[in-house]
């Protein structure tokens, strides 16, 4: 536990409502707003409604699974799905906030949670497969305060890879590497040459079994793509993948420019600059939270080890397969309790950094 823990204020409280009233307000014109790519998944998945359910790992149709175990159905309304999403998000938000320890609403945080918000409300007012995985990513958090709540929490995100999206293995095998790491139990030099074994591994079965290498689903999802208005941040590989060696080099890349979007500048739209404020200040509260966690006296606690584990580990696998910059900030929306609550300890502990 935190040596330092302060309950949330309620004036923070009190913003995060104002926030949801106006994320609801907002996701009921936002179709009349926002291009159509906006809701491609939600289109898609519409028509996928009666389908023969729980298949695994389709993601797609097990989400409509969920959806229709909850009342909804082709025909419901959007702004009745979208009020659910952001339901679950305000959810996942309050309850990140009420469990970290931070009593001042200061201007860092007014923007940062507005900007967290603002992307939820377009991500999770419609149907979205990351309204489920955030159901799943908060039970999680809840439950990281002792051994048996992180063991518990990782085997329901086995569920959700069996069922959902089958990557998730590899994250949790990261994330409990990292784990190992962070409590001592593995020093630095095993610790990168088990990562670096596990990503070889991972490329070589993939290569065996598909016939191709992990990195190249990226290039061959944006070869369609490839001078579309509608997508124009897509990545592809900067290296040729011919082995194992190359291909997960290709994905250490790719997870470094998802992290570090500056290229994004090159194409001179307003909002691409709001995005890569966005990310590199995500990036920076996980590089603030590992250097104050190797700096300071402060005992940390498990939460925040699994909230800094599990982001690390879903940025690192994210590099292998993310097909462009927009689709990669979305997939790694389910993390938000594990950011805000590093983001808060970052605001308490900042005092307590010996650099």
């Amino acid at each position: 536990m935190f040596i330092i823990r302060k309950p949330f204020s309620n004036r923070a409280l009190n913003y995060l409502g104002l926030l949801f009233t106006l994320g609801v307000i907002t996701s009921m014109y936002m179709r009349k707003v926002l291009p159509a790519k906006y809701f491609y998944d939600d289109n898609r998945m519409r028509g996928k409604f009666d389908s023969e359910y729980w298949d695994l790992f389709q993601s797609d149709i097990n989400t409509i699974a969920v959806y229709d175990l909850l009342g909804f159905s082709q025909f419901s309304s959007p702004i009745l799905i979208g009020f659910f999403g952001i339901f679950v998000g305000f959810l996942s938000f309050r309850l990140a906030l009420t469990r970290s320890p931070m009593a001042k609403l200061d201007l860092p945080a007014i923007l940062f949670f507005g900007m967290c918000f603002a992307l939820l409300v377009i991500f999770y007012g419609q149907l979205s497969k990351e309204v489920v995985l955030t159901i799943l990513t908060t039970c999680c958090f809840l439950l990281a305060k002792n051994r048996k709540g992180v063991v518990l929490g990782l085997l329901m995100l086995c569920l959700y890879a069996t069922f959902f999206r089958i990557y998730w293995y590899l994250v949790i095998s990261v994330t409990i590497a990292n784990l190992f790491f962070l409590s001592g139990r593995m020093r630095m030099r095993n610790f990168v040459l088990l990562v670096i074994t596990l990503l070889l591994t991972m490329s070589f079965v993939f290569y065996q079994t598909q016939g191709f290498y992990l990195s190249e689903i990226r290039n061959t999802m944006n070869q369609a793509s490839i001078g579309s208005p509608d997508v124009i941040t897509i990545i592809l590989n900067l290296l040729p993948t011919s082995n194992i060696f190359l291909d997960v080099l290709n994905g250490l890349i790719s997870a470094l420019r998802f992290k570090f979007p500056v290229e994004l500048v090159l194409l001179g739209n307003i909002k691409y600059l709001a995005f890569i404020a966005f990310q590199l200040w995500l990036t920076s509260v996980v590089f603030r939270s590992t250097k104050i966690y190797f700096s300071t006296e402060q005992n940390m606690g498990l939460r925040f080890k699994f909230s800094l584990s599990i982001i690390i580990a879903y940025w690192l696998i994210q590099g292998f397969f993310e097909p462009d910059f927009g689709t990669a900030l979305r997939h790694q929306f389910p993390l938000l309790p594990f950011f805000i609550y590093l983001f808060c300890c970052n605001r308490v502990l900042a005092p307590y950094d010996k650099n």
